[in-house]
């Protein structure tokens, strides 16, 4: 997988003409290679989510830049049956010593601190993370922002995370919308996303979870586990309100 996800990373850092012409979002956010196919797919927020393809790779990316020229960009990519999720950032101040190095032992901080090899890119200008786990997805998803740090400590910056978790969603769906090319139609194995609720009335949950095609599950302080439907949503908002089930308990 490493060997396909080298290839998907030059795709990423191709020409700036093609991805400033058909990105929304009027900046470059990534770059893709003559042979890549650039779709826009949706703009939420300060993220921009487009699909591509290249050669037997394909998957959905949803990228932002922030006020420092910092660039975070979120993947999930698929190579036949296959599935990962990476990470790419790259700040123009950082090239000097991202091209010091094949690998950059960072911490990233989300909703808690992780340690992260990223590999420099063929041009020296970007980092990326593969396979990243549901965890560390989910963790982007809930923090408010996430702080990038060197291997000695150091703040290189704080991005905002705003509109994160409908990005990664958009992803999710992006993805489903779109099947690995010239193979046939597999069925999506399940993605969990987690996310923290209140409640506003017994068996009445406010969360901003949504988008959900599988049982949606409630977990108790006591540790147990109950389905959950929607009850009511808020799209403008991005909230939702269930009503959990305390006669269907999850075993």
């Amino acid at each position: 997988m490493r060997l396909a996800m080298k290839t998907f990373n030059r795709a990423i850092l191709g020409a700036h003409r093609m991805a400033s012409a058909l990105l929304l979002s009027g900046f470059v956010l990534c770059n893709f290679g003559a042979q890549a196919d650039i779709l826009p797919y949706l703009k939420i927020g300060g993220w921009s989510v487009v699909y591509l393809e290249e050669g037997n790779l394909s998957g959905c990316l949803a990228a932002a830049q922030f006020p420092d020229q910092t660039i975070f960009q979120m993947a999930l990519i698929q190579t036949g049956t296959n599935k990962t999720w990476a990470i790419f950032i790259s700040n123009p101040r950082w090239n000097g010593w991202i091209g010091k190095r094949k690998q950059h032992r960072l911490l990233l901080v989300t909703t808690k601190p992780w340690q992260v090899t990223f590999f420099k890119s063929d041009d020296d200008k970007r980092l990326s993370f593969t396979d990243s786990s549901f965890e560390f997805m989910n963790g982007v998803a809930d923090a408010a922002s996430v702080e990038i740090k060197d291997d000695n400590g150091a703040l290189l910056t704080t991005v905002d995370m705003k509109d994160s978790a409908a990005a990664i969603r958009a992803i999710v769906n992006c993805v489903n919308e779109h099947p690995p090319k010239g193979g046939p139609v597999a069925r999506e194995p399940e993605t969990a996303l987690s996310g923290t609720g209140f409640f506003v009335a017994p068996n009445r949950v406010v969360t901003n979870v949504s988008g959900c095609t599988k049982d949606i599950q409630v977990r108790y302080p006591n540790r147990r586990a109950y389905t959950a439907t929607i009850s009511g949503q808020d799209a403008i908002n991005d909230l939702v309100l269930l009503h959990t089930d305390m006669d269907n308990l999850s075993r």
